[in-house]
């Protein structure tokens, strides 16, 4: 806008000149290059305007850049904390699923043994057919079911 007025001045400066009676050239040059180098004056600021301008939003395109990435950096970062802290879950997750079922596989293997070990506490075989139908025969001395009704010897092992 500043070169348009500067550009309307000169034309109306050099009219107003002739008006007056100016007819000297020296007279129309010397003012012509004054206004000439207030031209180049209102340009060379025009320019440095520009300059400035253009640095101040080149600043500014630059300053909003490094927040994008410090925001980016951010949400990554939080991102990767969110990630281990879900597989740090996972993991204790895992890890007492492991110790439920190691609990439960030796609460079993318990209910097992004392399970067998109350039957052979109370096994009793009326004689010697009713434990080979079982499967216990020959029955040894100090294994469940052995009775000496069932050996007939006494050497310690019955059903023989």
């Amino acid at each position: 806008m500043k070169r348009k007025l500067i550009l309307s001045v000169i034309p109306l400066f050099l009219i107003s000149s002739l008006v007056a009676g100016c007819t000297d050239e020296d007279e129309l040059v010397e003012p012509a290059t004054q206004q000439s180098s207030t031209i180049h004056r209102f340009a060379d600021s025009d320019v440095a305007e520009e300059e400035a301008q253009s640095a101040a939003e080149a600043a500014k395109r630059e300053a909003e850049a490094e927040a994008q990435k410090k925001a980016e950096e951010e949400a990554a970062r939080a991102s990767a904390e969110a990630e281990a802290a879900r597989v740090a879950a996972e993991e204790e997750a895992a890890r007492v699923a492991a110790e439920q079922e190691a609990a439960r596989v030796a609460a079993e293997a318990e209910a097992v043994r004392v399970a067998e070990q109350q039957a052979t506490e109370n096994v009793y075989y009326k004689n010697c057919s009713a434990a080979r139908a079982a499967g216990a025969a020959p029955v040894y001395a100090g294994s469940p079911g052995y009775g000496t009704h069932l050996d007939r010897d006494g050497d310690g092992i019955g059903c023989e």
